[in-house]
């Protein structure tokens, strides 16, 4: 399962790296992590990318994992 979810992971990655301008990810990828731990878009606004991607129906936040993870409804 979780090479499942890494390969996802690097496929959602390279999709932004490749599509959106500016942006890029954060943290080291060889650390384990099954998600991006920080996206970073250059020159956009948190809340207006926050917006777009909760519209299209994925979790997210400017701030904190804790801020995400009440997104999902895990306190």
């Amino acid at each position: 399962m979780e090479n499942a979810i890494r390969s996802l992971r690097d496929r959602f990655e390279k999709g932004l790296l490749e599509r959106v301008p500016k942006t890029s990810v954060n943290g080291n990828p060889f650390a384990g992590y099954e998600i991006p731990q920080s996206v970073t878009f250059g020159g956009a606004v948190g809340e207006a990318v926050q917006l777009l991607l909760n519209c299209a129906g994925m979790a997210s936040s400017s701030g904190s994992a804790e801020d995400v993870l009440e997104i999902l409804g895990v306190t």
